[in-house]
């Protein structure tokens, strides 16, 4: 839970606030969400990896996201999080398995994360570095390489 709660903080609290509680009309909150604590955490999984926007309507013409962080993060990051969020401020769900990240983000070409300095914060990332410094290869949506180094 440390792990996720690093991340989760350092990530997706400038939205949804260190409650869980998000911004009334902006940014939803975690706390007592129904998709959060969802037996199949493949909704909220795939909203991590993908992000997620808003329709747009007359009385907001202007739709409200959330961006995609399965560039950003690793599937054990997200799996990490995800337990924290689906068990932190009166939550109950069962824990996200490394593995459930791993089978969506296959199964929906989201393509894999950096094992770059962008993760180094988090905790294990610091093992995916080499004694030359970090590789930085970042894939899209598609798994189609954009760079590397």
């Amino acid at each position: 839970m440390r792990a996720g709660e690093a991340i989760f903080v350092d990530v997706c609290t400038a939205c949804h606030r260190s409650e869980g509680k998000g911004v009334p009309r902006f940014f939803p909150p975690l706390q007592g969400d129904s998709t959060v604590q969802s037996r199949d955490p493949t909704t909220i999984i795939r909203i991590v990896m993908e992000g997620s926007q808003s329709p747009p309507t007359d009385g907001r013409p202007t739709p409200l996201s959330m961006p995609a962080f399965g560039w950003k993060l690793n599937d054990q990051q997200i799996a990490d999080a995800l337990t924290y969020i689906r068990n932190s401020w009166g939550n109950r769900a069962a824990a996200v398995e490394k593995s459930a990240v791993v089978k969506l983000r296959r199964e929906s070409g989201t393509g894999t994360a950096l094992t770059s300095a962008l993760a180094l914060p988090f905790p294990d990332a610091a093992d995916s570095v080499g004694s030359n410094g970090p590789t930085v290869m970042t894939r899209n949506r598609h798994n189609q390489r954009l760079s590397g180094g």
